[in-house]
């Protein structure tokens, strides 16, 4: 969470050749960057243009993911202090994280409302 954007994306893709190299592993993170960069190798899996794609961006077929290699969880508070863990489905664009994507939401809407 604590390193450069860029070095958080290089991780994700040592992360993703890894689970393609048949490692198992679990993985925690607050990083949305990790997790939008799996999200991607997710999506560009299922696409008919990712040889094209990897090739502008310089990945291989070890970077990309199909959907049934990963599983996302979240935890959530419940009332009374127990935490509950939610197993998160995969869509066409990999894992919606609504924890991230509502504090990514609310942090847009305040620096477009500070910065207008």
């Amino acid at each position: 969470m604590c390193l450069h954007p860029q070095l958080q994306q290089k991780i994700a893709r040592v992360l993703c050749q890894l689970v393609n190299a048949g490692v198992q592993m679990n993985v925690t993170t607050h990083s949305d960057i990790i997790l939008q960069h799996i999200n991607n190798m997710v999506c560009l899996s299922g696409r008919e243009d990712s040889q094209e794609i990897c090739r502008q961006f310089g990945y291989t077929h070890g970077d990309l993911l199909r959907p049934e290699m990963v599983k996302v969880y979240q935890l959530k508070a419940e009332p009374g202090g127990k935490t509950k863990v939610e197993e998160l489905c995969c869509g066409m664009n990999g894992f919606a994280v609504p924890t991230f994507n509502d504090a990514l939401d609310l942090i847009m809407e305040e620096a477009y409302t500070i910065q207008e």
